[in-house]
């Protein structure tokens, strides 16, 4: 999974495929003409600009200094969460055709003036926004069962970086891995108190000797 925290118009903390861009010409902010109005003159708005994974541009209007957004990516799907005087993102590969309305491959997020966010276009295949209300970031992106690791260098989607593992939230870079030892591999835990047989307390988890007792747990969803 990757994150991106944005507040005043600033990068705060990022993790994975995300990546702030810098304004050109300004301080602060970039000054874009807002791509939602539909007028004869040029309006413009001040955005904050993040690339996504080197391919898509994302520019988040925002309204005050107090501006804030949580941004999640896993690979082809995006998720946004404790926004602040947001009041519109724009998802592209390039903004120019954009606003000459050359072309229709975006995604235009409206946030005000309501609680949530809705998806007014959405024409950037194979991208997709995860709506408002239906999912949220602990459902969606957070212990999900996995079966493996991505391959480094390869296009599979990024990989969370906690998973559902005998109903608990494990953090997987945290995973203590074994130099030696027996091991099996165990689908659950038996029940305490039942007649099953203790199963072994090594399991393989991708790939990996794992002592069981030493998962790490996740407390706090956002430490992910």
């Amino acid at each position: 999974m990757a994150r991106i925290t944005i507040h005043n118009w600033k990068e705060v903390e990022t993790e994975g495929g995300f990546e702030y861009i810098e304004p050109e010409y300004g301080p602060f902010y970039w000054e874009v003409p807002k791509w939602w109005y539909r007028g004869n003159r040029t309006v413009y708005t001040s955005c904050t600009r993040v690339d996504y994974l080197n391919e898509y541009q994302i520019y988040i209007d925002g309204t005050t200094p107090n501006m804030h957004i949580d941004i999640y990516g896993d690979g082809q799907k995006l998720y946004f969460d404790h926004f602040v005087d947001v009041d519109r993102v724009l998802i592209c590969r390039d903004l120019l055709p954009v606003n000459r309305r050359e072309t229709t491959e975006y995604i235009d997020v409206d946030f005000s003036p309501r609680d949530g966010y809705i998806v007014r276009w959405d024409g950037l295949d194979p991208l997709e926004v995860i709506d408002w209300g239906e999912i949220s970031v602990e459902d969606y992106f957070l212990c999900r069962k996995i079966d493996k690791l991505p391959l480094l260098g390869s296009n599979e989607p990024l990989a969370p970086r906690s998973t559902n593992m005998f109903g608990v939230c494990v953090n997987i870079p945290q995973l203590p891995i074994l130099d030696a030892g027996l091991y099996s591999f165990i689908s659950q835990l038996p029940t305490i108190g039942n007649e099953s047989t203790i199963e072994s307390r090594l399991t393989t988890l991708f790939g990996k000797s794992v002592d069981i007792d030493s998962l790490p747990l996740l407390n706090d969803v956002y430490s992910a």
